[in-house]
């Protein structure tokens, strides 16, 4: 077993689709499935995968077009990312898994779990977008100028290689499919237990989006890390492990945890 993630391709569609993995190939527990935000890659999950793959197996795949994965002719919509990600269980040969996405990986993630129940085990949103406060790109722009005197500097040199290789114009054009996405409207059709994270100095979720996406889910806990920016899984991947490990350890949602609109903070 190594925890250090180790690079693999996937024909999908047509496409190469570039993936990293960690962790035993053998092991029990359900894999984990990491899905990464708008434009970004698999590369910024490295921190947590690492942390994740002592306990199972743990896959962080690049959607169409960003990292090293084959661009398609055309940015794809919520949808069609969706849909490229269930084929991409079918080609590796994996039944029911565990998603853990970040920002507009939980966008993707949710329109799979309610087309596709079948596939999904339990759900982990990272910062899940976009929050109805600032549902304009004249508004996001401004979340972004904040976020980024947030974000670690470590992190900079991997979105700056992302975004220059996925391109301005999939980035304007994927990121109108997530304004123009129904998120709201599928969660309380999703099915599956869903542990919903937020960085406590995250600019893009507010923490009264956090609640709102935890009472729309019908089965769902909604929990704050503390300092942390909206990429949690990279700044704070200690503590964000820590939490999916107990979440998919404790077996049912405790229901006094539900449905309150409660955001507990984790720590200090």
């Amino acid at each position: 077993m190594t925890t250090e993630p180790q690079s693999f391709f996937t024909r999908v569609n047509g496409l190469h689709i570039h993936g990293m993995l960690a962790g035993d190939l053998a092991s029990e527990p359900v894999p984990i499935i990491l899905v990464h935000g708008l434009g970004v890659s698999s590369r910024y999950f490295v921190p947590l995968a690492r942390r994740l793959a002592r306990d199972t197996l743990v896959i962080a795949p690049d959607l169409p077009g960003t990292g090293k994965s084959d661009r398609p002719a055309r940015a794809l919509d919520v949808r069609e990312l969706s849909d490229s990600r269930e084929t991409w269980l079918k080609v590796l040969g994996l039944g029911r898994v565990v998603f853990v996405a970040n920002s507009f990986g939980c966008q993707i993630v949710a329109d799979l779990a309610v087309r596709h129940p079948q596939r999904v085990d339990r759900l982990v949103f990272i910062g899940p977008t976009v929050d109805y406060h600032w549902r304009t790109i004249a508004k996001q722009i401004p979340r972004w100028l904040i976020e980024a005197t947030r974000e670690s500097f470590r992190l900079f040199p991997t979105l700056i290689w992302d975004y220059l290789r996925f391109g301005l114009g999939r980035v304007l054009e994927t990121g109108r499919f997530a304004l123009a996405h129904g998120f709201e409207a599928l969660l309380p059709r999703v099915g599956a237990e869903t542990l919903v994270l937020r960085g406590e100095r995250d600019a893009f979720v507010s923490r009264s989006w956090m609640a709102r996406i935890s009472r729309l889910l019908p089965h769902a806990i909604a929990r704050e890390i503390p300092g942390a920016p909206h990429a949690a899984h990279y700044s704070a991947p200690d503590e964000v492990a820590d939490l999916i490990r107990s979440f998919l350890r404790a077996g049912r949602v405790n229901e006094s945890e539900m449905h309150e609109g409660a955001v507990q903070r984790v720590g200090p």
